[in-house]
């Protein structure tokens, strides 16, 4: 079973025929949300699009959270953290070669995703990783043991710490070390 999460419409539409013309089974996960960036390559299954080329951390993510994702980077760059911001666009395939090379090129990896901690992208990284014999800190931004509180999408984002200042807050905590993983 493939899984595409497109962040919104555009990459929805880009990835569909894709889609439409593999013979493997297929579940999309979409949320109708605005673009947050204009997407600057062409969509194949597996393949990551980066968004920004970054060298002190890497932040993971797939979906409609790419938006808020975006919004943390730039808090970020203004705080001085170069980032790499990289659009997973399909869970299953992966594109292991492109988290490989995060991990092996900036000091930690966040995986940012709208989905529990286990059996999610924090999994599939770990799971990489250790293939790999990989070592990189990695710290997953996730629901924990629940589900998020149901409400309107910007106020369940806010309740649940997923908007951008929120995420870039978490992550220069932890760059600090105030945070713990």
């Amino acid at each position: 079973m493939h899984i595409f999460c497109p962040a919104d419409e555009e990459e929805l539409i880009r990835g569909l025929p894709a889609v439409i013309e593999s013979r493997s089974p297929w579940y999309i996960r979409f949320n109708a949300a605005e673009a947050a960036v204009t997407h600057s390559t062409n969509f194949e299954p597996g393949k990551a699009e980066v968004v920004s080329e970054g060298s002190d951390v890497s932040i993971l993510v797939y979906g409609f959270l790419l938006a808020e994702a975006v919004r943390a980077a730039a808090i970020l760059e203004d705080e001085g953290t170069s980032v790499r911001l990289i659009n997973l666009r399909t869970l299953v395939p992966i594109d292991e070669e492109t988290i490989v090379k995060a991990a092996r090129e900036t000091s930690m990896l966040v995986t940012l995703e709208d989905h529990l901690i286990v059996g999610g992208l924090y999994s599939i990284v770990a799971e990489i990783l250790l293939r790999q014999n990989g070592r990189r800190s990695v710290m997953p931004i996730a629901f924990r043991d629940k589900w998020f509180k149901p409400a309107l999408l910007g106020d369940a984002l806010e309740y649940e710490g997923f908007t951008g200042p929120q995420i870039a807050s978490r992550i220069l905590l932890r760059l600090d070390g105030q945070l713990k993983p």
